[in-house]
């Protein structure tokens, strides 16, 4: 036998289901969405931080750069690379003398 109100019931049972998968798929799409932003914010801060170090990098070479600039444009100096050869090279003219000075580690 067929009741009256089973059909009616069923009815019912259909729409709770039918709301209960739009509110899953609402919330699926809500969250896969919120995951996606937050992931992109997570990407750009590290980019952000990426950029800011390469920034202070470049910084720091231009600053070298305009020091070897400024030390090539005295390449040509018959000074300074006098200077050099004493200081670094530990080179003398003939007939100087070099002389060492040792420190005693005693005390």
């Amino acid at each position: 036998m067929h009741h009256p109100g089973s059909h009616a019931g069923r009815r019912r049972d259909t729409k709770r289901r039918r709301r209960f998968g739009a509110l899953i798929l609402i919330l699926t799409s809500v969250s896969l969405l919120l995951a996606l932003f937050i992931g992109r914010d997570l990407t750009i801060r590290s980019l952000r931080r990426d950029v800011a170090a390469l920034e202070a990098d470049c910084s720091v070479a231009s600053i070298d750069q305009m020091a070897l600039r400024e030390a090539l444009s005295h390449a040509d100096d018959s000074s300074v690379i006098e200077e050099i050869a004493r200081r670094e090279l530990g080179l003398i003219y003939p007939g100087e003398e070099k002389v060492y000075f040792l420190e005693d580690d005693k005390p």
